[in-house]
């Protein structure tokens, strides 16, 4: 056994995902740390394959909980009544402050390319800023490579917009240290962010952060002070949000 030869003492799972070093820990007799970072069903679409007792045996078997956020820690309230902690993940990001913003005012997306109405949202919000805002662009950051289906019916519905000369796609990047300081307005448009490691990084690159007021997103975002919340899924509510910044740079 690899935790006895190596005299381990605790065992740390690092994501809900993940039931092996419940097990492995149990049976090794030491302590197990379980790491609570995603809310499964509503952020990636996922549910225990176990059933609900096989889960609370493997909760039991744990000595205490670390949860991401507050929001986080509300969905497994249950987990509550045992030890836990709630710790903000720390967000190691080192921005090139010398870089010059770009001369377009631009609206940066980052994260996961899916077949959801997030990256849609941004789009549709854009586009009604467009209507009043000319020199304005939006650029995203995402991989799009697996799933070219879904990348052809987001390029027809940025052209049936009139928006294909102003949105450029990035791709998956791993430089945005050195893209975000040039940009001027970050948005946030998920359903429920565990912590949400972008919205740090955007006020890490000293730009404006536009998020939705859901899971961890409200919990960074003081509204007026530190960023600006809006109603999730509300593209009119986004896009006000989206002129307010621009006019006010």
């Amino acid at each position: 056994n690899l935790i006895k030869k190596e005299k381990i003492e605790i065992v740390h799972t690092n994501n809900l995902c993940s039931i092996d070093g419940a097990v492995a820990s149990h049976f090794a007799n030491v302590r197990h740390i379980w790491h609570i970072r995603e809310f499964l069903e509503e952020d990636y679409g996922i549910t225990f394959i176990l059933n609900r007792w096989l889960m609370g045996k493997l909760f039991s078997w744990t000595d205490k909980f670390i949860f991401i956020s507050e929001s986080v820690s509300n969905k497994y309230t249950y987990l509550k009544k045992m030890p836990y902690e709630i710790i903000h993940d720390g967000v190691k990001f080192d921005p090139d402050f010398n870089l010059i913003k770009q001369k377009k005012f631009v609206y940066f997306f980052s994260g996961l390319l899916q077949e959801n109405k997030v990256i849609r949202y941004a789009i549709l919000a854009f586009s009604k800023a467009k209507t009043t805002l000319d020199n304005i662009e939006l650029w995203i950051a995402g991989d799009t490579s697996k799933n070219t289906i879904f990348k052809e019916d987001l390029d027809k519905f940025i052209y049936n917009l009139n928006l294909h000369n102003c949105i450029k796609f990035l791709g998956y990047r791993r430089d945005l240290e050195k893209i975000l300081p040039t940009v001027h307005c970050g948005l946030v448009c998920s359903k429920l962010e565990g912590l949400g490691r972008v919205t740090v990084e955007y006020m890490r690159s000293r730009v404006v952060v536009i998020g939705a007021n859901t899971g961890g997103t409200k919990e960074i975002i003081s509204h007026g002070n530190t960023g600006y919340l809006y109603e999730y899924g509300n593209t009119f509510a986004l896009a006000h949000k989206m002129m307010y910044i621009y006019k006010n740079y």
